[in-house]
């Protein structure tokens, strides 16, 4: 009987590594969890931040909705370009004045698009602080929407790149997924709680990806406040960073404007730490260097100051975003200062 226990582990533990490591079937397995047996893995039912801490009090689940706006000609088409900030969370509705809205996310495949030569065309890339880099990553950024032809997936230029151990045996996410695979589940998540809650509260520690607002009121992404990280509000750039970004974007709206764009606008999300706990370092200045650089061409969709001066909150406690307080601040400017003119 212990020959058959051990036979029954080892086939078990053979078929967790193999399964946990091929990545096509674990893309299968989470969307058969969560669509088919409504199994929900932490980080879709709770923010990022939670899910990596399990730290309790932070959970942050109130819905707040978005304006709608009635349906209107406007000789107007929008385009933006995004990270997950606005991924899955507007549509054509929230938006004023425009016929149509396309989107395309940067961590996904390209668009073809076809910008209408007798209409307005308004694009826009909207990036979050923590990954400004994005502007220097060429092949999402200027093909993720084109003029005609095949957009090129950032995906399969990557996956170029990777040699077979990595595809293989060494899959990056292999730890990830086997967390995924043994403890992912709703009903494990008070015996987690209870263990960060001790750590906290006890030894004064949280997860390494994780810190907490002085304030106690909400969690933070690691690398947006630790002074080392060059993601951080507080890290401390060198003198010609700012020109060398805004060199970026302003070759970025030129290239779009030659594929038949009219106005191409940058916006730039600031993180969370820049407004709920601006006192933690001494501040980097990043937006405000951007938006006030002598050398920039590219307009620039401001929400910074707006964000500093509102009461309302505007940052999820348990997740690296913001909230529908947050994204409607950002829409009604997008409305206010492009679309209404």
């Amino acid at each position: 009987m212990r020959k058959v226990l051990l036979y029954i582990g080892a086939a078990f533990g053979i078929f967790l590594l193999s399964s946990s490591d091929n990545k096509s079937l674990m893309e299968w397995w989470a969307d058969f969890r969560v669509d088919k047996l409504q199994w929900y893995f932490t980080s879709v039912r709770h923010g990022d931040l939670f899910s990596n801490c399990f730290l309790p009090g932070f959970t942050d689940t109130a819905y707040i909705p978005m304006k709608k706006y009635p349906e209107e000609q406007s000789n107007t088409d929008l385009y933006i370009i995004h990270d997950s900030y606005l991924a899955d969370k507007v549509g054509k509705e929230n938006f004023k004045n425009i016929d149509k809205l396309f989107m395309s996310d940067l961590r996904g495949q390209g668009r073809t698009v076809h910008p209408d030569t007798n209409k307005r065309n308004i694009l826009i890339l909207e990036l979050a602080e923590r990954s400004i880099w994005r502007i220097l990553d060429t092949n999402s950024l200027y093909v993720t929407f084109r003029q005609g032809g095949v957009p090129i997936s950032r995906r399969k230029i990557e996956s170029k790149n990777e040699s077979w151990l990595i595809s293989g045996w060494l899959n990056p996410n292999l730890e990830k997924n086997l967390e995924f695979n043994l403890f992912d589940y709703e009903l494990l998540i008070p015996l987690k709680s209870a263990k960060a809650w001790m750590n906290y509260y006890g030894l004064g520690k949280v997860s390494g990806d994780v810190q907490v607002s002085r304030s106690g009121k909400y969690l933070l992404l690691d690398e947006t406040v630790n002074p080392q990280s060059v993601s951080s509000s507080f890290y401390p750039h060198a003198p010609d960073w700012a020109t060398f970004f805004i060199s970026k974007f302003n070759r970025f709206r030129d290239i779009y404007l030659k594929e038949g764009f009219d106005e191409v606008y940058f916006s730039i999300i600031p993180n969370p730490a820049d407004i709920v706990d601006p006192g933690r370092g001494t501040y980097n200045n990043a937006i405000i260097d951007l938006e006030s650089h002598p050398q920039r061409t590219i307009p620039f969709i401001d929400v910074f100051n707006t964000f500093k001066s509102t009461r309302k909150h505007i940052f999820l406690r348990d997740d690296t975003h913001w909230n529908g307080n947050g994204l409607q601040i950002w829409v009604d400017e997008v409305n206010r200062s492009i679309l209404l003119r």
